[in-house]
């Protein structure tokens, strides 16, 4: 029977030399633990590479041992009483993810500390430091050979730290899972949309254009639904027992579709150029079906990519609208005010040049009438520009 007793978690990192010198050098990161009663201590990580990721426990291994570059964060005593087993219960909880070939061991070992924070094993500010903790052994590396290049990175990334103005929560949500899984692949929609949707517009333009928006994107689903029909149709009458995996005329009819669509947005934006965005959008979201329901055997595949998307473009158009709205809001009469401003500028500018060429005109028709000795003209001349030039100012002073 195993007693419980305190634990103290320690992120160590390590790095791996390339053969290829062209070849960025690998981080391989890792969870260390030891116990105060004298236990062994232990390391938990995944081995392998891409798709074939394993869970592994090595008790007896001191990582400092090690004839790698290794770097170690210390993470503290867990917040509770614990044991070697229950630790190794608790992270063989966490899922690998073997589907993605962008996810390695830093990942499993961010969702690790997660898993952690559930059991209460680490408060919310202990989680967020460990957080913090394995992004710096993964960016910033002071290797004993590389000191100078890695002191140059650290700035760099310190500075573009500062400027993003990230919280350690919005870091946290990298490595978190459930995020992932509910945009999957698409989740670069969310940010395409809420930046194209423009949310600096006023308030009352920003509403309308998010209504139209959200009324294309309408318009959008059954017509993708349709097509995807369609086009499955026309595999299953073609290749009814599912033979192959590519059908030609599944392709064909998807293409027909995709390039109908987008003509007829075009044709639209061009009589309506005040629907520029909202037919951009509408274009995006056709492109991303008929790309993808060309190679699907199931309505059920044509659906999930359909509603998929749906999700990730009311999710960027409510970021967006949300922002507009509450945190940078503007009105329709702060631009007017701004515009008329710029406007009477403008005209006072204009009407002091005019002063100004017509002081130099009346300048040089003095200097010609004074030489050609005429001094009846030059006088009713003299008069006329002395009028004009007390009438300008005062029509700039109202």
């Amino acid at each position: 029977m195993t007693t419980s007793t305190t634990a103290t978690l320690r992120i160590f990192a390590f790095k791996e030399f390339a053969e290829d010198p062209n070849e960025s050098l690998r981080r391989h990161v890792a969870l260390h633990f030891t116990y105060d009663d004298g236990s062994p201590h232990t390391i938990y990580h995944i081995t392998g590479s891409a798709y074939n990721w394993k869970f592994e426990r090595r008790p007896n291994y001191d990582p400092t041992t090690s004839d790698k570059d290794v770097r170690t964060y210390t993470v503290g005593r867990l917040e509770q009483p614990t044991s070697d087993a229950e630790i190794e219960k608790m992270l063989e909880e966490v899922k690998i993810d073997n589907d993605n070939v962008e996810k390695n061991c830093q990942h499993w070992v961010g969702d690790a500390l997660m898993q952690l924070g559930k059991c209460d094993m680490l408060n919310e500010d202990r989680l967020d430091d460990a957080l913090d903790g394995l992004a710096d052994l993964v960016v910033d590396w002071d290797g004993a050979e590389d000191e100078r290049s890695d002191s140059v990175v650290k700035d760099r990334f310190s500075e573009g730290w500062r400027w993003l103005d990230l919280d350690r929560k919005t870091l946290a949500l990298m490595f978190n899972t459930p995020v992932s899984e509910v945009y999957t692949s698409l989740g670069f929609l969310v940010s395409i949309i809420a930046v194209v949707t423009v949310n600096i517009l006023p308030r009352a333009k920003l509403i309308q254009l998010t209504f139209t928006i959200r009324l294309w994107t309408a318009f959008a689903i059954p017509l993708a639904m349709l097509a995807a029909w369609s086009a499955l149709q026309a595999r299953l009458h073609t290749d009814p027992q599912g033979l192959s995996k590519y059908n030609s005329s599944q392709s064909a009819v998807t293409a027909v579709w995709l390039f109908f669509h987008i003509w007829l947005s075009n044709s639209i934006q061009a009589r309506y150029p005040s629907l520029l965005i909202a037919t951009i959008l509408y274009n995006i979201f056709m492109i991303v079906q008929f790309t993808s329901v060309a190679t699907y055997t199931t309505w059920a595949q044509c659906w999930n990519t359909i509603y998929l998307t749906i999700r990730c473009y009311y999710t960027g158009v409510a970021i967006s609208f949300f922002s507009g709205i509450l945190v940078y809001p503007l009105t329709c009469r702060t631009e007017i005010f701004e515009m008329q401003e710029r406007f009477v500028g403008e005209a006072r500018g204009s009407l002091e040049a005019m002063v100004d060429y017509v002081g130099e005109q009346s300048s040089l028709s003095t200097r010609d009438q004074d030489g050609s000795g005429s001094d009846g003209d030059g006088e009713g001349d003299k008069t006329k520009m002395a009028h004009t030039n007390l009438w300008l100012p005062n029509l700039l002073m109202r």
